[in-house]
C-alpha cells in the first residue's frame, strides 16, 4: 500500500482502461507533464447497476515512489474545489484510527487551530492528541512534541581565514 494512491470522482465508463484513464487525468487535470508508470491500476468493487451512482474509486500502484509523491503533492494545488480527490491508501487499522480522529480535527479547524493529521496521529497546535481506549473523549499526549519538521540540510557557513 506504500506505493498506492486512491483517485476518487473520475467518471467511469464501460470497458475502460483504468491505467490510461489515470494517466490522462494526471496529465490534463493535475497538469503533471512527467510520464508516469504503474504496476497495476483498477477500480475498487463491483460495477454499479445504477447509472446515477458515484464512480468507483481507482487504486493505482506506482512503479516509482518518487512519482507517487509528485502526484500526491500536486493534488491539493490543482484539484481543490473540482470534486476530484487523490489520497494515500492506508491499512484498514490505520484508516479506522484516522476516521475516529476526523470529528476532533473538524472541531479544531472550526476553532481556527493549527491541525495536522499525519498517518494516524493528530496534532493540534503542535500537541499530539490520542484517543484513549474505551473513552469517547480525546486527551493531549503527555511529553508529545510537534510533528517532524523538515530540517535545513545545508551546512552552516564558516568564515574564511
Amino acid at each position: 500500500m506504500r506505493d498506492n494512491l486512491l483517485f476518487s470522482g473520475i467518471p467511469e465508463e464501460e470497458e475502460e482502461d483504468c491505467e490510461e484513464t489515470v494517466k490522462e487525468f494526471i496529465r490534463t487535470d493535475m497538469r503533471v507533464r512527467k510520464e508516469i508508470d504503474f504496476e497495476r491500476v483498477h477500480r475498487i468493487g463491483k460495477y454499479p447497476t445504477n447509472p446515477n451512482s458515484r464512480p468507483r474509486t481507482i487504486v493505482a500502484k506506482f512503479s516509482r515512489f518518487k512519482d507517487r509523491e509528485l502526484v500526491r503533492r500536486q493534488a491539493p494545488k490543482t484539484l481543490k474545489g473540482t470534486g476530484f480527490y487523490v489520497q494515500e491508501q492506508f491499512p484498514v487499522e490505520v484508516e479506522q484510527r484516522r476516521k475516529s480522529l476526523f470529528p476532533v480535527m473538524r472541531d479544531a479547524r472550526r476553532r481556527h487551530r493549527k491541525v495536522k493529521l499525519v498517518r494516524d496521529r493528530l496534532y493540534i497546535d503542535g500537541v499530539e492528541y490520542v484517543h484513549p481506549e474505551g473513552h469517547d473523549d480525546f486527551i493531549p499526549r503527555q511529553n508529545a512534541g510537534s510533528p517532524p519538521v523538515r530540517q535545513d540540510r545545508k551546512r552552516a557557513r564558516t568564515g574564511s581565514t
